[in-house]
């Protein structure tokens, strides 16, 4: 019998920085959250990360009336 080899490669990790303001916060404050996507590219964890950052569930902090930006993109890390 003859072993497959596990072919299968993780993707590397994504820090991502999202900052969320809007009506609820007072001129200057604003909410910070740091996403990890595992990702191939830079473009698709900034993705990822937004998706995460305006979605519905724990780690959303970007409300209906809010604006938001990446602040911050480090990586890729080894996963």
């Amino acid at each position: 019998m003859s072993e497959q080899k596990d072919t299968t490669q993780e993707l590397p990790e994504w820090e991502i920085g999202i900052r969320a303001w809007g009506p609820d916060h007072e001129p200057g404050e604003a909410d910070y959250e740091h996403y990890h996507p595992q990702a191939e590219t830079k473009e698709k964890a900034i993705e990822m990360a937004k998706e995460e950052a305006t979605g519905i569930g724990i780690n959303s902090i970007v409300g209906i009336a809010d604006s938001y930006e990446v602040y911050m993109v480090e990586g890729p890390f080894d996963a």
